[in-house]
């Protein structure tokens, strides 16, 4: 029989049957078997351990294949973009070089036979033709070329355009332009001379009058 006055064993209070001390199930001891183990197991992680949730898998990017091929979709151009202009080519550059040379060919062909006298200076104006030609073909070879010369070409032709019109009205109004030279070759005055222009001049007047119906004149019945 033990003694009711005796102290408490050291390390701990007295244990009582089924209580803490003696491992019993409550505390999880010997005696309570797996669910000690299981119950600090649990207690240890804070959730039940078991096989992880299966759901839909994780979407991805989808699969990229080759870009469709075709012409690329055209839409309104931006305000003010322009398309980069390419550089001359060595054969536009040659071609304009040599089409503006034969334009001042032409023109000094078209000066020095316009100077001779009548009937040769008619030679003048199948110079000046061809120039007007070339001088055009000239323009637009330089502005291939982007030649800054495109303005003077455009002066030259409109000179040579205009030396054709003169040796043009020359020939419409032949022989009057080749009398004029006769008669002042043959004056010794400048009153002479004088006599001759006015004397041509009537004879124009006199060859256009022929050619134009008088304001006067009506028609017979």
């Amino acid at each position: 029989m033990s003694n009711p006055y005796a102290p408490p064993p050291r390390g701990g209070r007295p244990a009582r049957d089924g209580g803490p001390g003696n491992g019993g199930p409550e505390n999880g001891g010997p005696g309570s078997g797996g669910t000690g183990s299981g119950g600090a197991s649990s207690g240890r992680s804070g959730r039940p351990q078991g096989p992880p949730p299966q759901g839909p898998p994780p979407q991805g990017p989808p699969p990229q294949g080759p870009p469709p091929q075709g012409p690329p979709p055209q839409g309104p151009r931006p305000q003010g973009a322009q398309h980069p202009r390419r550089p001359p080519t060595d054969e536009e550059i040659a071609a304009a070089s040599f089409r503006t040379r034969l334009l001042l060919a032409l023109a000094a062909a078209t000066l020095v036979t316009g100077l001779l006298p009548l009937p040769w200076g008619l030679a003048g104006g199948a110079f000046a033709i061809a120039a007007v030609v070339a001088g055009v073909r000239a323009m637009v070879a330089a502005a291939r070329a982007r030649r800054p010369t495109v303005g003077v070409l455009a002066g030259t032709t409109v000179i040579a355009g205009l030396v054709s019109l003169y040796f043009g009205s020359i020939a419409l109004l032949w022989p009057l332009p080749l009398e004029l030279q006769r008669c002042q070759q043959d004056a010794l005055t400048i009153s002479a001379q004088h006599a001759c222009e006015t004397q041509y001049q009537q004879a124009v007047l006199d060859r256009v009058g022929r050619g134009l119906p008088s304001p006067t004149s009506t028609p017979a019945p």
